[in-house]
């Protein structure tokens, strides 16, 4: 397939009135932002201890820690926790913007990132001539947020939403996040309670409509149904800043290309020939959620600081209550007689919490200044469509000793992957610019886990150490058969008593970030098992549609949008071999495989070879 170039003319407009000066913060271009389009995950989790709460997408490297301070148990399953979350990545110079500060208060909730708007309304807006109608609408075109002018540019000059927003996702705790999707009528499965639903996510969430926010916010809410049938009411709406885009102004000629300088990365105010744009991160919080019995929780937030949660209670009578310091952060969580109490350290906005007392006298010990200052820069503010630019910026190392001791020590690093067999769309920002981004980026760069170390008294230390290969990015264009480039990418982890190996797929639109093999053993010469997975790509023929919904973000990686599961895994270990794979005929239901309607086998086949 050819490459495919787009300039966009945009015609004068009168320019809205913003928000005032942006607090000191990274100025980022379009081409730096590709990882937030990419959202495949197949495998996350921890190798080895995950005493420290440690969260890895290993397709990436990604990783967070998510830690639960206090869970109080009940009557039913609803749960009442306070729980924190500290996400790797860079966080362009908005260091402590979370309850915890460098921390999150980690709830269930919904976001995305938006054209900041003015104090009476927030950017989660769709495309219709009623904006604030945000969940009910019906077409994917017309749920993404609007264009929207530049900040205090030239007449004429636009964002347009795929330049600056990555679409809504869900956010679970320790679950990771899903994209939202419109729920269209190519998929006629849905919970059938009588409500109608709006959206749907991969994991099976579905979305219904509130026609008002709970805190006086302009515009609809969302009321949603797990898989286990809990019903949330998203419904709080809290926005804070995150960083300002910028792109060359239309219609001047071509931009001139600034490197950075020896003395560190290019980080520079807005040229006169650059569009600016200041956007928000908008938060959905719940504010009650109830199963199946009737058995409820409920969120209360302080009426005068939007998400800033003050008191979790349950049906059943547990209660937790939360105070905050003058700086904003949660100080004490109380349950009852008992009381967890935060302490934090640093100046200014780069504040970081430094430690968690628990009732019983021990603590957490938190030192995540090093990571917290995660930066990822290029060489120059512009890259190419198809030159991203060589990386620049700084990883860090975080340290956290746990209450029992126990330290923990993680390195990260930038690391760049890639995507193989990807349709090659440059789309250019304004007349003559000659660097144009990519609509679908062929790369894309992360902070990576590089190693992770577990130490402490009456305990031998133990490593572990993750190597990324190759990038094995690639255009269609360069890949005229199936097998001309490589389609996959691999992770290996060496820790202190196996040897990992992870074979992920990352073909563009196929099987991206599906994990394919895992080879154990003492090393790479010598390995044990191996364990081969198959996935259902193709829903010809079976129960269920094609598309579980529609991603209304274009540029997105659309894994999220259809059902893969998978159909057979085969596992060699000393010489034998066991499969596991989904039964190939159902009955007289006229399917070539045994799914249901949500994907989900509903008759296997298990053999294995006969022992020697």
């Amino acid at each position: 397939m050819g490459s495919k170039y787009m300039v966009r003319w945009i015609a004068p407009v009168i320019l809205l009135g913003v928000l005032g000066a942006a607090e000191a913060q990274d100025i980022k271009a379009i081409n730096q932002e590709y990882a937030r389009h990419i959202k495949s995950a197949e495998a996350i989790g921890a190798l080895g201890n995950d005493l420290f709460g440690d969260l890895t997408n290993l397709y990436t490297g990604s990783t967070e820690f998510a830690v639960t301070d206090v869970s109080l148990p009940g009557n039913s399953a609803l749960p009442v926790a306070v729980s924190r979350r500290f996400q790797v990545q860079p966080r362009d110079g908005l260091y402590s913007q979370g309850r915890f500060a460098d921390w999150e208060l980690d709830l269930p909730y919904l976001y995305g990132i938006f054209a900041r708007k003015t104090l009476s309304s927030v950017g989660w807006q769709v495309s219709t001539s009623t904006p604030d109608a945000r969940c009910s609408v019906t077409d994917k075109y017309v749920a993404a947020p609007p264009e929207v002018p530049a900040d205090g540019a030239a007449a004429g000059n636009y964002f347009w939403a795929e330049e600056y927003w990555s679409g809504n996702s869900l956010h679970l705790p320790g679950g990771g996040d899903q994209e939202m999707l419109v729920l269209t009528s190519a998929n006629p499965h849905r919970p059938t309670d009588g409500a109608t639903y709006r959206w749907v996510t991969s994991g099976q969430w579905f979305f219904s409509c509130l026609s008002a926010t709970a805190n006086g916010i302009v515009g609809e809410a969302f009321l949603a149904r797990s898989p286990e049938g809990w019903i949330y009411r998203f419904d709080h709406v809290s926005r804070r800043r995150t960083s300002t885009l910028k792109k060359p102004l239309a219609g001047l000629g071509t931009l001139s290309l600034q490197s950075a300088t020896a003395g560190g990365p290019d980080i520079q105010p807005m040229a006169s020939n650059e569009a600016n744009l200041q956007r928000e991160e908008i938060q959905i919080l719940p504010t009650r959620v109830e199963d199946r019995f009737g058995n409820w929780v409920t969120y209360t937030y302080d009426a005068n600081n939007p998400g800033r949660l003050t008191k979790i209670q349950a049906s059943d009578g547990r209660q937790l209550d939360l105070t905050y310091n003058a700086s904003g952060y949660i100080a004490t969580v109380t349950a009852g007689t008992r009381t967890w109490t935060y302490a934090y350290s640093g100046s200014g906005t780069n504040i970081g919490l430094s430690s968690v007392a628990l009732p019983d006298g021990s603590a957490w010990s938190l030192n995540m200044a090093d990571v917290r200052s995660a930066s990822i820069q290029y060489n120059s503010e512009y890259a190419t469509c198809e030159s991203p630019g060589t990386l620049m910026g700084h990883a860090g190392t975080a340290t956290m000793t746990h209450p029992s001791g126990a330290v923990g020590t993680f390195a990260f690093a930038i690391k760049r992957h890639g995507r193989s067999y990807v349709d090659k769309f440059c789309l250019y920002a304004g007349s003559g610019y000659s660097g144009p981004y990519a609509q679908y980026p062929q790369t894309f760069d992360v902070v990576a886990l590089a190693s992770k170390q577990i130490s402490g008294p009456g305990l031998t230390t133990a490593t572990w150490n993750y190597s990324y290969g190759p990038a094995n990015a690639s255009w269609d264009e360069d890949c005229p058969t199936p097998t001309s480039c490589p389609r996959t990418r691999t992770v290996t982890v060496t820790g202190p008593e196996d040897w990992v190996r992870h074979t992920f797929g990352n073909k563009w639109a196929d099987d991206e970030g599906k994990l394919l093999k895992v080879e154990r053993g003492a090393n790479a010469t010598s390995i044990l098992r191996v364990e081969n997975r198959t996935y259902q790509l193709n829903a010809s023929g079976q129960l269920y549609p094609a598309l579980i919904g529609e991603s209304p973000n274009l540029r997105g990686d659309g894994t999220g949008q259809r059902h893969a599961p998978v159909r057979q895994t085969i596992v060699t270990q000393q010489g034998r071999t066991f499969t596991w794979q989904v039964a190939a005929t159902c009955g007289s239901n006229g399917t070539t495989l045994c799914f249901d309607q949500f994907a989900r086998p509903t008759k296997v086949v298990k053999s294995s070879a006969a022992a020697p």
